[in-house]
């Protein structure tokens, strides 16, 4: 392991021998240090390397098997880890088959979400989890870790894929026999007149209602005289799946006849580095219009209603320069526009391949800062009042206000500070020192902690009609914060906007925050570099069910419309429960990465580390699930064949979601 990092774990039993050991401790991480390994150096001067499992917690509790008596032992990683505790204890058999057997039988009888997926992974038989137990124990155990560490193989998915479509082809087509099934028409840009490929594409077709038409360029549209229900638009080289059309007209039939319907698509890649195939799957959210707007992230796998498509088309200029650069995403935002008069369906199945090179040149994004088309659009400075609850950490306020006061180029805006029992002199010293400036206002509680009420207090004190709530942990990065915030906060439908956060490190904390992550919710993207974006999602603007209330924006009227935040919810999820409800008003919530700012996480409370802590935590995850399980059953912003064990939009080995959704 290259310029590996070695802890030594210290050896408690007064006996060294080989046999069993309970490896037990505490790390703290930023990022998961996926390549964790003990170290175990013997008497006779062998050395094995065992993988360790950690939680995202950061617990041990790992029972190894030595063979021989060992005499140094180090946990060694390449990532920076800090150890509270660890240590290595011998126990014997009895105890060793009683940890075994603890973590072995909720798995094979608690049948839930991800008991099902660790029995996908691990495949072994019910009779060889009892008979085997070590081997079933360290499976599990492993692949715990894997599931939050090892993206699942592209290819590897992409069959166990393919034979959930034609399973589910099979079914259709007994379903459907009698049916009477739409006409498709298939528009091929065909810019190269490659007429051999276009007939070898439609032969693999098992669907025989539809027909292909030809076209040079978009110019040619205008001349069709389209007689089929529904039109697919493909390119050169682009592969339907064999079972994509007859799988299109049962769902088009029952959802009712959209007028669009867009699927999940794969793009295939030459890995010059294994010299081998990989596919790129483009795993798509259900409609987000602002997302389109930066990203074409449908692309060309979709169906469109022969009258909807002839509409738009009849109100695109045929002297559109655009047209010409992209005409598939400007047809797309042309009809959502007027979204109140179409409907669209998302159908989570990759049925369309496209062509890799051609696909380059039509994925662009828009990468377009919004804080000087604010100044365009909005002709006046609403103020904003910033909200920061807090409690002594003079160090962390201070330099959450010091970048605020340096940085930010808005100037209509108040600071509330809500200080929660605060006991330092120095805190008391800061205060007064801010108390010259006009635009500070010290509010204090004395009531035990509850962000819920010091949010709700700090908004009672607030003038501004625009509240922004930020933790004082927080330090501005982006000067154009509040613009770029607003931008979006003012549009009529957006309730809330949330910013892109980021550890000190640079890797990121919040870009956005995902329901059903878990089996609750966590940020999207959290511990990820910049270049491990999925989709473009984490650089442009977007929906999500919820962002995280560390730096977050809301307009007054909305905040009281749904009874601000919720008092019940003293310490966890009060930003996830808001979100929820401003959504279920029927308003946006939508994620900016450009508003950027760094986020000290748990700096100011800390983690949930005790036994009161852990168990309002667990109080309140049960308020939440009870509340709003329809969106961990199924975040529209997340789709289905992701896993919900990751943050970083990885493939989902079990397909109990993806049937879900197709209910």
């Amino acid at each position: 392991m290259k310029s590996a990092i070695y802890y030594e774990v210290p050896l408690l039993s007064s006996k060294i021998k080989p046999g069993f050991w309970h490896l037990k401790g505490e790390i703290q991480f930023k990022t998961p240090p996926c390549d964790l390994l003990l170290e175990v150096y013997y008497n006779d001067q062998s050395t094995i390397q065992i993988p360790i499992p950690f939680t995202l917690r950061g617990k041990l509790d790992y029972i190894i098997k030595l063979e021989k008596t060992p005499y140094k032992i180090y946990l060694i990683t390449n990532h920076n880890i800090s150890i509270k505790t660890c240590t290595l204890r011998g126990v014997n058999y009895a105890y060793a088959l009683y940890k075994f057997y603890r973590r072995i039988l909720p798995v094979l009888f608690y049948n839930n979400e991800a008991n099902r997926d660790l029995k996908i992974r691990i495949d072994m038989s019910p009779f060889s989890y009892l008979m085997k137990p070590y081997r079933a124990y360290k499976k599990i155990s492993l692949e715990r870790t894997k599931r939050i560490c090892q993206p699942f193989d592209s290819n590897v998915w992409l069959k166990l894929h393919q034979n959930f479509i034609k399973t589910l082809f099979k079914k259709i087509k007994i379903s459907q026999i009698f049916v009477n099934k739409p006409v498709f028409t298939i528009i091929y840009f065909n810019e190269n007149n490659h007429k051999s490929f276009i007939d070898f594409s439609a032969v693999r077709q098992n669907y025989k209602k539809y027909h292909i038409i030809s076209i040079r360029n978009f110019q040619d549209l205008y001349q069709l005289n389209l007689q089929s229900d529904y039109v697919l638009f493909l390119y050169n080289g682009d592969k339907l799946d064999p079972h994509a059309l007859e799988i299109l007209a049962y769902f088009i039939k029952k959802h009712k006849y959209p007028e669009l319907v867009y699927f999940d698509s794969a793009s295939e890649n030459i890995d010059e580095k294994l010299e081998k195939r990989k596919f790129q799957i483009f795993l798509k959210p259900d409609l987000s219009i602002d997302y389109l707007k930066h990203y074409n992230y449908i692309k060309n796998a979709f169906l469109v209603r022969r009258d909807t498509f002839i509409d738009i088309l009849q109100r695109l200029s045929r002297s559109n320069s655009l047209l010409k650069l992209d005409f598939i995403h400007i047809f797309l935002l042309k009809l959502v526009q007027d979204i109140s008069k179409y409907k669209i369906y998302h159908l989570p199945l990759v049925l369309l391949y496209h062509n890799s090179k051609r696909l380059e040149r039509n994925s662009q994004v828009i990468v377009q800062p919004k804080h000087l088309q604010f100044k365009k659009t909005v002709f006046f400075e609403p103020l904003v009042s910033i909200i920061i609850p807090t409690k002594d950490k003079v160090s962390l306020l201070s330099k959450c206000l010091h970048t605020i006061f340096t940085k930010t180029t808005y100037k209509n805006y108040e600071i509330i500070l809500i200080d929660n029992n605060s006991s330092k002199d120095e805190t008391f010293r800061f205060y007064t020192s801010l108390e010259k400036m006009s635009l500070v206002k010290i509010v204090f509680d004395k009531g035990d902690f509850n962000f819920s009420r010091l949010i709700n207090t700090g908004v009672k004190k607030a003038k501004g009609d625009y509240l922004c709530f930020l933790n004082n942990d927080i330090e501005v990065e982006t000067p154009q914060w509040i613009e770029e915030m607003l931008y979006f906060t003012v549009k009529p439908k957006v309730g809330v906007v949330g910013a892109k956060l980021i550890y000190p490190n640079g890797t990121v904390q919040h870009g956005g925050v995902i329901v059903g992550i878990w089996e609750l919710a966590d940020h999207a993207f959290k511990g990820c570099t910049e270049k491990e974006d999925y989709m473009n999602r984490l650089i442009t603007p977007q929906e999500y069910l919820a962002v995280t209330a560390a730096c977050m924006m809301t307009k007054r009227k909305i905040f009281e419309e749904v009874g601000g935040f919720d008092e019940i919810l003293k310490f966890n999820f009060q930003d996830l429960d808001f979100c929820l409800k401003v959504y279920e008003k029927g308003y946006k919530i939508i994620y900016t990465p450009y508003a950027v700012s760094i986020h000290h996480e748990h700096s100011s409370r800390g983690k949930p580390d005790n036994k009161e802590k852990l168990k309002i935590l667990e109080k309140e995850k049960t308020i939440i699930k009870n509340r709003w399980q329809k969106y961990i059953q199924k975040d529209p912003f997340y789709n289905p064949n992701l896993s919900i064990f990751s943050t970083k939009f990885q493939l989902n080995f079990s397909v109990t979601r993806l049937k879900k959704a197709l209910e």
